[in-house]
């Protein structure tokens, strides 16, 4: 009888990580970030394909994206086959403060995400969510009381300039709905990297708490019964591999490229999503909105190559 080799769960998984051990730092950065970006855009099409009310599509995406991240941490600790015993050991769940206000913070944001792709269109929902980093800044320089760099208020003023226009010129009806939400995305997102900082935090444990809180949150508003075949199976694919797989290798990019690298390529998102979009259900987007997501992203992209440039300028040079 011939041996099989046998590939365990946590090689496969680590895989992209292991063929790219022997690229520089950099270009591994960037192809993780990537990776990641590539595998979040189908996100907004999966929720405006689903048939479900709100809060069943919230639960159905807490419960899966609950589940995926167990799994996900599971393959990257090694321990697959105690995956009971391992949920439930009480120092691998003993959250820092930061830790849980993220958790805490990144279940509003799912719910305003969700809410805002449901009521507006997707390329005004994602390109107001990608002005983030805009609220980063100033919400950064009231709490945190650091200098923030003349680019980056130019950078922060011209977008929420962009946002503003949108308000103006495009939401009506529920649109505004979806509008307010995304802002609060984006808000909330904001903040979450304000309390991130540079403290050590074990991202994974906070997002499958964050999946957790989403779930509970939605339950008196769900109807279970309601939920459709091919509603689970794209419940399915975002919750168990688009949301953990995508949110790995995001969060894994700052290990190897600067923060403003990893912005501009997130900002990737905000294209592809509306545009899987625009080919799957015809979803195309008004001039108008075009027009403010080109301010809004055109200023958060000069913005990151300004500042990774500066960043490199600040480094001191190595002599061979």
């Amino acid at each position: 009888m011939s041996r099989q080799r046998r590939v365990s769960p946590r090689v496969s998984v680590t895989r992209l990580d292991g063929r790219t051990s022997r690229l520089p730092a950099q270009a591994k950065g960037v192809l993780i970030v990537c990776t990641g970006v590539l595998v979040l855009s189908p996100d907004a099409l999966l929720i405006r394909l689903m048939t479900v009310d709100e809060g069943t599509l919230l639960l159905l995406r807490g419960t899966f994206s609950l589940v995926g991240y167990l799994i996900l941490l599971q393959i990257l600790a090694g321990r697959s086959k105690h995956l009971a015993g391992y949920i439930w050991r009480p120092d691998e769940w003993a959250l820092s403060r930061p830790e849980l206000a993220i958790g805490c913070l990144m279940s509003l944001a799912n719910i305003c995400f969700v809410t805002s792709i449901v009521h507006a269109k997707a390329a005004l929902a994602l390109v107001i969510i990608a002005s983030a980093p805009a609220f980063t800044t100033v919400l950064s320089r009231v709490f945190g009381g650091g200098a923030v760099a003349a680019r980056t208020w130019i950078a922060s003023w011209l977008v929420f300039a962009g946002v503003a226009a949108i308000f103006v010129t495009e939401p009506q009806g529920g649109d505004l709905i979806g509008a307010l939400a995304a802002v609060g995305a984006s808000v909330i997102l904001a903040t979450t990297l304000v309390v991130r900082g540079a403290r050590p935090v074990r991202m994974l444990r906070s997002l499958a708490l964050a999946a957790l809180l989403t779930a509970l949150v939605a339950i008196p508003f769900a109807d279970p019964w309601s939920v459709s075949g091919s509603d689970l199976a794209l419940a399915a694919l975002a919750g168990l591999i688009v949301l953990p797989v995508s949110m790995e290798l995001i969060w894994r990019g700052p290990r190897y490229i600067s923060a403003p690298e990893v912005s501009l390529f997130l900002l990737l998102e905000a294209i592809l999503g509306p545009a899987l979009i625009w080919l799957a259900l015809g979803e195309a987007p008004t001039l108008q909105a075009v027009l403010a997501g080109a301010l809004i992203l055109g200023t958060l992209a000069a913005h990151s190559v300004l500042a990774q440039r500066a960043l490199r300028a600040s480094q001191p040079t190595r002599n061979p």
